[in-house]
This record gives C-alpha cells, sequence and structure tokens, in this order.
C-alpha cells in the first residue's frame, strides 16, 4: 500500500510565522531600555496567545475530530459572550429609554472583559458563523444562531451589521450549502430590526464632546459621514504617520495612547488592523500581522466547499473586515480566534460535518 503524502500545512504555518515574530518583535522592544518592558509584556500577551493556540491545533492528529471539537467550541464559547452583552443590555436599557444621548447611553453600558460593544460585536461575528454551520446540521443549533445574533444586535454596532451583510452576500456565492447563507440572512435581519427600532425609540444624537479635534473635523464632514467615522480616520491616520516615522521599531507596543493623547478617547488604539500594527511595532509587526491574516485568507481559500471552509472563509473574513474599523487588532479575543481559524485551516481526511456525526454517535 503506498502511503499518501501529508497535507500541506502551509497557510497554518503562515499564522504561526506571524505569531512568532509578532513574539520576537515584542521581546526585542522589551529589551530596549527606551520602552517600558511591563507594558509591552501586557501588550504581547494575546499574540503569545494565538501563538499558542495555533500550535496546539495545528499539531493535533486527529485532525478533523479537533476541527469539530473547535467549531463547538466558537459556537459555545460565542453564546457565552452574546449572554454576558444581552444581560449588560438589559441593565443600561431604563436609563437610556426617553434620555438625552439616549442611543449611546446605551451602547456605552455594554461591556465586557474582552472590549466594549463595539469589540464584543466583532467578536460575535465567528460564533455566528461556526452556530450557523452547526444549525444545518443539527436544529437545535438555531437557538444558539438566535441568541448570538441577539449578543450582536446588542450592541447596536452599524459597523458590525455592515460587515454582516457583506459575510451574508459571500455566503451566498461561497458557502458550502445555501441554507448556511439563508440562517445568516435571517440573523442579519435580526440585527438590523433592533438597529431600526432603537434608533426609532431613542436619542440618536451625539453627546457633547465626541467630535474628533483631528484634521479630519476640519473637513466639514462630521454632519455628513458622523464624528465616529471621522475620529476613526483621524486615530488610523496617526497610527500610518508613526510608523513612517519609526518604521523599524514602531511606538512600542501597548503605547499608541501616548502617541494620540491629542485625539478623541477611545484612542489607545488605531481603530484600523495594520495602521494600529504599524504604529506599535513597524514594519515587523505590519508584516507579522498580514501572515496571520493570509495564513486565515489562504487556508480557507484552498480548501474544498465543506462546513470547515464556511467557518474559516466566512468567519475570518467577518472578523478581519471589522479589525478594519474597530479595536480589534492585537486583543487577546480576536487573536485567539484568528488562530483557531488558522489551525482549522490545516486539511484533513474528512469533513467537518463526517466528524460531528461521528461524535454524535459516540455520544450516550
Amino acid at each position: 500500500m503506498v502511503r499518501q503524502p501529508a497535507p500541506s500545512t502551509r497557510p497554518a504555518d503562515l499564522a504561526l510565522a506571524g505569531y512568532a515574530l509578532a513574539v520576537t518583535v515584542a521581546i526585542a522592544q522589551a529589551a530596549a531600555p527606551a520602552h517600558d518592558a511591563g507594558a509591552i509584556a501586557r501588550a504581547a500577551v494575546p499574540y503569545l496567545a494565538g501563538l499558542l493556540v495555533v500550535v496546539l491545533v495545528r499539531s493535533a492528529r486527529r485532525r478533523d475530530a479537533v476541527a469539530a471539537r473547535v467549531t463547538v467550541g466558537l459556537a459555545v464559547l460565542g453564546a457565552g459572550l452574546a449572554a454576558w452583552v444581552l444581560v449588560r443590555f438589559a441593565v443600561a436599557l431604563p436609563d437610556a429609554i426617553g434620555a438625552e444621548h439616549g442611543f449611546y447611553r446605551l451602547k456605552a453600558g455594554i461591556t465586557t472583559p474582552l472590549g466594549d460593544h463595539n469589540t464584543a460585536a466583532g467578536l460575535l461575528l465567528v460564533p455566528l458563523v461556526a452556530s450557523a454551520v452547526l444549525a444545518v446540521g443539527d436544529r437545535r443549533w438555531r437557538v444558539g444562531v438566535g441568541l448570538v445574533a441577539a449578543g450582536i444586535a446588542a450592541t447596536l454596532s452599524r459597523g458590525a451589521a455592515v460587515v454582516l451583510a457583506v459575510v451574508v452576500g459571500v455566503a451566498y456565492l461561497a458557502a458550502s450549502r445555501r441554507r448556511v447563507a439563508t440562517i445568516l440572512s435571517a440573523a442579519l435581519a435580526g440585527v438590523l430590526a433592533v438597529l431600526f427600532v432603537a434608533g426609532m425609540v431613542m436619542d440618536t444624537s451625539p453627546p457633547p464632546g465626541t467630535a474628533p479635534a483631528g484634521p479630519a473635523s476640519e473637513s466639514g464632514l462630521a454632519d455628513v459621514v458622523g464624528a465616529s467615522v471621522l475620529g476613526r480616520v483621524d486615530l488610523a491616520v496617526r497610527g500610518l504617520e508613526v510608523g513612517r516615522d519609526r518604521p523599524l521599531t514602531g511606538a512600542g507596543l501597548g503605547t499608541f495612547g501616548e502617541v494620540a493623547a491629542d485625539l478623541p478617547e477611545p484612542n489607545d488604539h488605531a481603530h484600523q488592523m495594520l495602521a494600529h500594527a504599524f504604529a506599535e511595532g513597524g514594519v515587523p509587526l505590519l508584516v507579522a500581522v498580514l501572515l496571520v491574516a493570509c495564513g486565515v485568507a489562504f487556508g480557507g481559500l484552498r480548501l474544498p466547499r465543506s462546513p470547515r471552509r464556511d467557518v474559516v472563509l466566512l468567519g475570518g473574513l467577518g472578523l478581519l473586515a471589522h479589525a478594519q474599523v474597530e479595536i480589534l487588532a492585537g486583543r487577546i479575543g480576536t487573536e485567539v480566534l484568528l488562530a483557531c481559524l488558522a489551525g482549522l485551516a490545516v486539511a484533513g481526511d474528512g469533513t467537518l460535518a463526517d466528524s460531528l456525526r461521528a461524535t454524535q454517535e459516540r455520544s450516550p
């Protein structure tokens, strides 16, 4: 019997190299006397966590079984995060209804251990896809889809709604089954409905002091595109400027808030994945982030149409797209999710659906 060659793991290797490079950048920065080693070490934790996760998933022998467990784990963790968001939403809602700037008061009340409402919305996109994939084979997972979709809706993140719409469009073109796209469409409809109703019953005027203080505010576009959008533009531009001035070293991990202290809060992040990496780690960290993103993208594209491909490709698209407009880059939730997706992209002998069925058959 001729032994078949092992499947290529190049996409996962790209992510592995990216996280290893990011950790190397952090070590080099911490060793420099001009930097705060403690702050850099704290900022490096997400990249180290991502490195460990991708190593564990990539090195597993029974990759299909691991893929099934990772997908279920993503869905379960997403349901937990969504439940946390919904509780915070329920607590903050009474003070927001009828109050001045109520829409923004409610959004400000949505906090989680992994970040604010926008961060939570971005992180929930991957579990939503995982839950939708599982719901195709087992209708009981529709409860999980509804819970995660409700969590995204409760964040009142318009950016997440736009990204989810893009994911739905791609799902109709590339998903393994049309039902995956249909389930995601229903989730999108619920998110949009909540945003519409919230905008109708609550005051949506921004609170004073939220207008951007950077160059974008001088363009006169605040009334057209919104102050928050222009504020993000200013932060991303600042990130590119800092990276341009310090292309080899960057300003140091965890120091973006210092170089953007004159811009409106939250200003500890560039709100744009590439600009943030370029500012804090120069070209080396920018390359590291691109390697991880390419590992997920190439891994999803190289897989045959299957539930696993849906999770990697659609979930990765949602997470990476949302990281271009929100505080996601360099955060532990984002890096761990990307590492899981990169690990899932490693080719195996069977399909995720087969592994899920086998797992269910072994269950008592």
